[in-house]
């Protein structure tokens, strides 16, 4: 008895169901990557993107040296006025944005570390009553401390507040951190000047925005 052959025109007309899978499966990967491409388009306007190597770069020419350094909009904003006053050849790379109060006490204990003492800590701050109450606590107290000033309403460091920012100034010319000063108080910042993390040379700029 002879076989009957498949027709390949009813295969057209009604393909196998794994064609059919393939097909709606391949569609919805499209519209996921199409939907995926239009949220990061959303989310990186302004704000920050992968730079790799752990730094975070910027649409508008600065870069944070890690995802770890938190940039709230009003330093962000500062930061692209910046940018459009200081030369192109000279890096902006934060290196401290937003300091909740466990980050103002790693960046405290941080110059300790570095070879500061608790007295020039305590000058840098002006040897206000917040710096001197946090030092006479031992160091492993001092996120409890600025966690009970900011409860009160009070704050050791403008960065607390999201009001200053730290610009890395490693291996650029004297020119170009007077120009990186310069820039800042051309953006409308408060103070901008050179300074040192613990007992060596400065190696940073601290500009408070306002």
């Amino acid at each position: 008895m002879a076989r009957r052959r498949k027709n390949p025109l009813a295969l057209r007309r009604n393909p196998p169901i794994t064609w059919i899978i393939l097909i709606l499966g391949g569609a919805a990967a499209v519209m996921v990557f199409l939907a995926s491409r239009t949220t990061l388009a959303k989310s990186t306007a302004g704000r920050v993107v992968s730079a790799g190597s752990g730094a975070v770069a910027t649409a508008i020419g600065w870069i944070t040296k890690s995802r770890a350094v938190v940039m709230l909009p009003a330093q962000s904003a500062f930061m692209a006025r910046m940018r459009s006053l200081v030369p192109a050849s000279i890096p902006l790379m934060v290196t401290s944005g937003y300091r909740s109060p466990a980050d103002q006490a790693a960046a405290d204990a941080s110059k300790i570390n570095r070879g500061e003492t608790l007295a020039q800590l305590s000058r840098l701050y002006g040897n206000n009553a917040l710096i001197r109450e946090m030092i006479a606590a031992p160091m492993s107290s001092w996120t409890a401390v600025l966690q009970a000033q900011v409860a009160r309403g009070q704050y050791l460091s403008s960065h607390m507040r999201g009001n200053a920012i730290d610009l890395r100034i490693k291996g650029l010319s004297s020119s170009d951190v007077a120009a990186m000063v310069a820039g800042a108080k051309a953006a409308g910042a408060r103070q901008a000047f050179a300074e040192a993390t613990g007992s060596g040379p400065a190696d940073h700029v601290h500009v408070t925005i306002s």
